[in-house]
């Protein structure tokens, strides 16, 4: 007891010194080749750490003994050989917390390892950040969404396998939750890489913001004729509310718009924006929807620089010309190599669309096996389901292919 009073108000080489002199009674061999190669290092920063005896001064031993060890061992069969050795010191599990942990497929144990053996302890150390088991529990999700082949892969471990781990980044993500099209966050997370929570938690709020940037631009920044820019303006004679009035949500407008039915393609944003009061047409009922040159008169004449400077640094290749509170907004015509790119983009939501409607199916069928397993429906009553499911799949995507093809036809049209 009186040579830990002594290592507690000791420092540097004192420590160390003092340590190697009583390491016998303190449970040091000095012998092991652990220690022999890295004894110095484990106790520079033990000298970090605070005890009150010598049972919490050999247990926070052991442990930044085996926290040395496991620091940046590329081998990832030892790795996992000394994480089996010393689960018991690092808080864990080996059989339940890994080996036999279902949520974790072979790929998801070995990224984990990576990620364990990456860090540096000993920064963790001296900050008195060494509860292992917590960092563990927080590296497994990552792990499982690093190792995703595909973004419905990673959606599937965010929102099912490690739901919970993830319920608060959802919860308390404001954008998130007025995202529309969800599935193209998970599709943005792809692109990028992380080694922690913190680091999930960045590129997931840069990918909901771009997803949402995205959405409310293709709302609001137009393409042609009736464009709205929000913010009480008047685009191409189209009437804009200065704000916008949720109540007008609840009544349906009764605008209907003369040049644009349910065969043009933006039949249903246009359609949309009239329903909740966003735009109104022409005074003549008209939308004008092939118009070249769209106005936008701003209310305030002050912002009218500021609406010309956002215009013109976005990447939508507008270039207005502002003449006090009127911005003329120029927009050529497409060309044949712009439109067979937005077939492209067509093609890419069509795929998408595919893609939700056999993870339906999928869910379906497996639904019908678990009763089939629990007996609650006869074998025949499950072949009748599977292919109920199946007709329903292949007509779902029948209906996607033949509006994919009337989109192409219209995007292509001159």
């Amino acid at each position: 007891e009186g040579t830990i009073e002594k290592l507690k108000y000791a420092e540097g080489d004192e420590f160390k010194k003092l340590a190697q002199d009583n390491a016998e009674s303190l449970g040091i061999y000095k012998e092991d080749e652990v220690y022999i190669e890295k004894g110095d290092k484990i106790l520079s920063l033990m000298d970090k750490l605070l005890y009150d005896d010598v049972y919490e001064f050999y247990e926070k031993y052991t442990l930044v003994y085996a926290l040395m060890q496991l620091q940046g061992e590329d081998d990832m069969e030892k790795a996992e050989a000394l994480f089996m050795a010393y689960d018991d010191i690092l808080g864990i599990d080996f059989e339940k917390d890994y080996e036999n942990d279902e949520k974790l497929t072979a790929e998801a144990k070995e990224e984990l390892l990576k990620l364990l053996t990456g860090i540096d302890y000993g920064k963790k150390i001296k900050n008195g950040d060494i509860d292992f088991k917590e960092l563990y529990e927080s590296l497994k999700p990552v792990a499982s969404i690093k190792t995703a082949k595909n973004w419905t892969q990673l959606r599937r471990a965010m929102t099912e396998s490690f739901a919970e781990e993830f319920a608060d980044m959802f919860q308390n993500s404001a954008k998130y939750k007025k995202v529309k099209d969800k599935d193209a966050v998970f599709e943005e997370m792809m692109k990028s890489d992380f080694t922690s929570m913190e680091e999930v938690e960045e590129v997931f709020e840069k990918a909901v913001t771009k997803v949402y940037k995205s959405e409310n631009k293709t709302v609001n920044g137009g393409t042609s004729g009736g464009t709205s820019f929000g913010g009480g303006a008047s685009a191409g004679g189209v009437s804009i509310s200065p704000t916008y009035n949720e109540e007008k949500n609840e009544t349906k407008s009764e605008i209907k718009l003369s040049d644009i039915d349910e065969s043009h393609w933006a039949f249903d944003a246009v359609s949309r924006l009239c329903d909740d009061g966003i735009i109104s047409g022409y005074e003549d009922g008209s939308f004008r929807p092939s118009s070249s040159i769209t106005r936008a008169s701003v209310w305030d004449r002050g912002l009218a620089k500021a609406v010309e400077k956002a215009l013109r640094e976005s990447d939508l290749g507008l270039n207005p010309v502002s003449d006090g509170q009127l911005i003329r907004i120029p927009i050529p015509p497409l060309s044949e190599e712009r439109r067979k790119e937005l077939v492209k983009v067509a093609g890419k939501y069509a795929e998408q669309g595919k893609v939700a409607i056999r993870n339906i199916r999928r869910d379906a069928l497996d639904e019908v096996k678990k009763l089939k397993k629990d007996n609650a429906i006869s074998e025949d009553d499950e072949k009748r389901y599977e292919n109920e499911i199946q007709k329903l799949t292949d007509d779902s995507i029948k209906k996607i292919d033949e509006q994919l093809s009337g989109k192409e036809k219209d995007i292509m049209q001159v």
